[in-house]
C-alpha cells in the first residue's frame, strides 16, 4: 500500500509539473486546452500545489493566478508572499511580490478562499459522486472574454465556473475593413483588425486638399507627398514642396524669401524696408505721429520746431539736434562697445572706424581687426596646435586652431593581432585589438602527421595535439620518451650515460 500511495504520489506530481512547464517555459498553450487539463487534474486529484508539492484536494482553500491560472493552496500562496524570494524588488518591499509559476507581481496578498469567476466566498465542498470542479461555485463564470484593454468586446463567458482561462469570444460580430466599404461577419474573438478589401482608402489627409490613394489600410495614413508649388508672402519668388510640410488647409501657405518686401506703405510715399512678411506692412515709421523725437532720440520735436513748423506729412524733413548720434554699432560687443560718433542724423550710421579684438575658433589665439574689414574675415584662425589626446590614447591632435570635441582618431591601428600573422586593419582604438577573422582552408596537422584538423580554421589555430612517440631524427640513440610536438627542436635525452670528467682523471 504504502509503495502504491508513494507511485500515486509521483505520479499526480508529473502531471501538474507538465502544465506548468508548458506555461513557465513561455509557450502558447491554448486557453481551452489548459483549462480542460485544470479541470481533469483538479477532479481526478492528481494536482498538486507548485509551492508545496502536495495535493491540491476538494475540501483545501485554494488560489488561482488571473495570469498564468495556476492554482495553488491559499496558506502556502500566503507563506510564498512573505518570503524574501518572492519580493518584485527586494529594496522596495511595497512593490509586491511574484507569483511563483509565471512571476506576475501582485499588491495584495489573497486571504480569502473564493471560486474562480470570483462571486462566491468559500464555495461548498464537492459532494460524493458530484460531477461539478473542484473550487466552482457551479454558476455561470461571467468572466469579460475580451483579451486585452483595448478590445471592444463585451461578451461574457458563458461556461460555468470553471479553472484556467476563458476560451475565445465565440459570439458573430460584423465588422468592417478599415475603409468602411466592405462588411464582414466574423468571432468577435478574431480581432480588431480586418483584411483590406483592395479598394483606395480615399480617407482625407491632414493636409484637406488631398484624398489617400493607398490601398484599404488599417492605421494612419501619413502625411501627404504631393508636391506643391508655394509662393512667398510678397510674391516675387516660389518653391515647390511637400503638401503635408505646409501645413494644414486654412493656415498660411506662404514662405518668407531673403528679399525686401517693397510694397507700398500706408503714406503712399514710402516702401516696406523689411524683410519678406506677410500682409499687411506696418505703417510708416516716418509719419508725424509715431516720429516724436530727433533721429538719435535725445531731444523731443518740441524743443527743436516751433508749434507753426510741426511736421504734417512723412515727407517732411525729421530736425536734428546738435548731439552725437550715440547709437550702438553692428560690430560693438559687451566688452567693446562702440557708438556712432557722428552728429544726430537720419538713415543708416556710417562705418566704424575703430578696431576691435577677435578670437579665434578654437578660442585660444586672438588678434585686432578693423571693423569695416569684420564682414570679410570669416573665422579666424591661429597657429596653435591642438596637441589633445585623441580617442586612441596612443596619438595627438595636431590640427591648428581645433575645434573638434571628440578627436576621433582617424589611423589604422596596425597592431599584430594573436594569431601573429595578421595586423589589426581597424581604426585605432584603445584596449586589446579583436579577433583575427582570416580563415585558413588548407589541412592543419602535427609534426609526424598522423593529427589531422580540418578546413576552415581559424587564423592561429595551433596544430593538433599527438600523444604519439616524435618520430624525427635525434642525435644520439637511445630510445625516445617524449611526444610529438610542434617546437623546432626536441627536449634534451634524459638517459643517464657513463662520461670522462672534465680532466679525464675519473669516469663518472
Amino acid at each position: 500500500m504504502k509503495a502504491e500511495n508513494e507511485g500515486d504520489r509521483r505520479g499526480h506530481k508529473r502531471s501538474s509539473h507538465s502544465a506548468t512547464q508548458k506555461k513557465g517555459r513561455g509557450k502558447q498553450v491554448m486557453p481551452s486546452l489548459q483549462s480542460s487539463e485544470l479541470t481533469e487534474q483538479l477532479t481526478s486529484g492528481s494536482y498538486s500545489c507548485m509551492v508545496c508539492c502536495d495535493r491540491v484536494r476538494d475540501r483545501d482553500a485554494v488560489w488561482s493566478c488571473k495570469e498564468c491560472h495556476h492554482v495553488f493552496h491559499l496558506g502556502c500562496i500566503g507563506k510564498w508572499a512573505a518570503a524574501p524570494a518572492s519580493l518584485v524588488s527586494e529594496k522596495e518591499p511595497s512593490e509586491g511580490w511574484r507569483c511563483p509559476a509565471c512571476q506576475n507581481p501582485s499588491d495584495v496578498v489573497p486571504t480569502v478562499y473564493k471560486c474562480y469567476c470570483g462571486k462566491l466566498i468559500n464555495p461548498r465542498p464537492r459532494a460524493r459522486g458530484e460531477l461539478t470542479v473542484p473550487h466552482s461555485c457551479g454558476e455561470l463564470c461571467g468572466r469579460s472574454l475580451a483579451r486585452n484593454p483595448l478590445s471592444s468586446c463585451q461578451h461574457k463567458c458563458q461556461l460555468l465556473c470553471h479553472p484556467g482561462p476563458c476560451p475565445p469570444c465565440p459570439v458573430t460580430v460584423n465588422r468592417s475593413c478599415p475603409c468602411g466599404r466592405q462588411k464582414y461577419q466574423v468571432r468577435c474573438s478574431k480581432g480588431e483588425e480586418l483584411p483590406s478589401c483592395g479598394s483606395e482608402c480615399g480617407r482625407r489627409l491632414k493636409c484637406g486638399r488631398h484624398h489617400c490613394t493607398q490601398s484599404c489600410h488599417s492605421g494612419s495614413c501619413g502625411d501627404c507627398t504631393m508636391m506643391l508649388t508655394q509662393h512667398c508672402h510678397c510674391g516675387r519668388s516660389h518653391r515647390e514642396v511637400v503638401c503635408g510640410e505646409t501645413g494644414e488647409e486654412g493656415e498660411e501657405e506662404r514662405y518668407g524669401c531673403s528679399l525686401v518686401c517693397g510694397r507700398e506703405l500706408n503714406c503712399g510715399n514710402h516702401l516696406c524696408e523689411l524683410s519678406c512678411h506677410p500682409a499687411p506692412c506696418p505703417p510708416c515709421p516716418l509719419l508725424p505721429a509715431h516720429v516724436t523725437a530727433c533721429p538719435c532720440g535725445a531731444t523731443p520735436l518740441s524743443a527743436l520746431l516751433s508749434p507753426d513748423q510741426s511736421r504734417t506729412s512723412c515727407l517732411d524733413p525729421v530736425p536734428t539736434c546738435n548731439r552725437s548720434c550715440g547709437r550702438v554699432l553692428p560690430c560693438s560687443t559687451k566688452a567693446e562697445p562702440h557708438f556712432c560718433p557722428a552728429g544726430c542724423h537720419e538713415g543708416p550710421c556710417p562705418r566704424c572706424e575703430k578696431s576691435r579684438l577677435v578670437r579665434c575658433r578654437c578660442g585660444r589665439g586672438s588678434t585686432r581687426v578693423e571693423c569695416q574689414n569684420l564682414e570679410g574675415i570669416g573665422d579666424f584662425v591661429c597657429d596653435k596646435p591642438c596637441n589633445k589626446m585623441k580617442s586612441c590614447g596612443r596619438h595627438r591632435c595636431n590640427t591648428r586652431c581645433c575645434m573638434d570635441a571628440n578627436h576621433q582618431c582617424t589611423l589604422v591601428c596596425g597592431k599584430r593581432l594573436r594569431c601573429g600573422i595578421h595586423n589589426c586593419m581597424e581604426q585605432c582604438h584603445r584596449g586589446h585589438c579583436e579577433q583575427c577573422w582570416e580563415y585558413s582552408y588548407e589541412e592543419l596537422t602535427c609534426h609526424c602527421g598522423a593529427e589531422i584538423l580540418y578546413p576552415p580554421l581559424p587564423c592561429g589555430t595551433r596544430p593538433p595535439t599527438c600523444k604519439r612517440v616524435c618520430a624525427r631524427m635525434h642525435s644520439c640513440d637511445h630510445n625516445v620518451f617524449h611526444s610529438c610536438h610542434n617546437e623546432e627542436e626536441c627536449p634534451p635525452c634524459t638517459v643517464l650515460t657513463v662520461k670522462m670528467c672534465m680532466g679525464e682523471h675519473e669516469v663518472m
